[in-house]
């Protein structure tokens, strides 16, 4: 989809800059790249993404062996994945603001995700609280 007046790389400037933190502008460039990495092999546009196409960056993230500092192959860690989806899914909510024609296609696959999970892990054991 082209929309008028779109520039993804002046929108994602502007986006990094407004972060109140250094290290938030670091985590959301280092995050958004992959993003943007993933989009270039698959020849997609920031605006092509739809909730079924991030939901698949999201299992490539969970799924993508890195090397450790040993060089040897390992997942990411959860905490690594969210961060890298909440950067993906903040970045399309600032573009929501301002294009109208932008809807944020992470927001509804972060729930199904965390579904997915907990469905996997099965239910949590509550303590009650009932000691003898």
């Amino acid at each position: 989809m082209q929309l008028r007046g779109f520039d993804y790389q002046a929108e994602l400037k502007f986006f990094i800059s407004v972060q109140p933190s250094v290290n938030t502008q670091s985590s959301y460039k280092g995050s958004l790249r992959i993003f943007e990495d993933w989009l270039a092999r698959r020849s997609l546009a920031p605006t092509d993404v739809t909730p079924d196409l991030a939901a698949e960056f999201i299992r490539c993230v969970r799924e993508e062996k890195m090397k450790d500092s040993s060089g040897k192959p390992k997942l990411r860690a959860p905490n690594s994945v969210r961060s890298i989806v909440n950067a993906c899914s903040s970045f399309y909510t600032h573009l929501e603001k301002r294009f109208a024609e932008i809807r944020n296609p992470f927001r509804s696959v972060q729930w199904r995700a965390a579904a997915s999970v907990h469905e996997r892990s099965g239910p949590a054991h509550v303590s009650r609280g009932l000691h003898r």
